[in-house]
């Protein structure tokens, strides 16, 4: 579940930008004289452009949560569902404990089928966006499942 988690928010981020400030003067382009960038210029970064880049990523758009438990994720530094370095989201361990542990729970008790559009479906692309606030299921109990 965990690894399921960490696959949506990597194709789906609650947060779609990282903002960042640099340290220190950066120069950009061939030999460092096409443009330079001051310390303490303030970023923002789409982290969907990184997440799904399929340039650098070869899973970008497909649901591979095994990524999260082979490795794999481990050598793409730009997956940062949680961001990633001295800013790293403090409560990361938390919001994967609680949402893993609520949809167990909930997958035990029931079934669930979206019903509201887009539909993802497995052997079709996936949607670049997805309304999280928007999604709508039909939820059968499952037969002998606890109340």
């Amino acid at each position: 579940m965990r690894a399921a988690v960490l696959e949506s928010l990597r194709l789906w981020p609650t947060t779609s930008m990282i903002l960042r400030d640099s340290i220190r003067d950066t120069a950009w382009g061939p030999n460092g004289e096409r443009f330079g960038i001051p310390a303490g210029t303030g970023f923002a970064i789409l982290t969907p452009g990184f997440h799904r880049d399929g340039d650098t990523v070869p899973f970008a758009d497909e649901f591979v949560p095994e990524v999260w438990l082979d490795g794999r994720a481990e050598m793409h530094p730009e997956l940062v569902p949680f961001s990633a370095g001295p800013a790293v989201c403090p409560g990361r361990n938390l919001v994967l404990l609680v949402t893993s542990t609520l949809l167990a729970r909930l997958l035990a008790a029931a079934d669930f089928r979206v019903v509201s559009e887009p539909v993802p479906v497995p052997d079709r692309p996936l949607p670049y966006t997805f309304d999280n606030f928007g999604v709508q299921f039909e939820v059968t109990r499952t037969a002998g499942a606890p109340r």
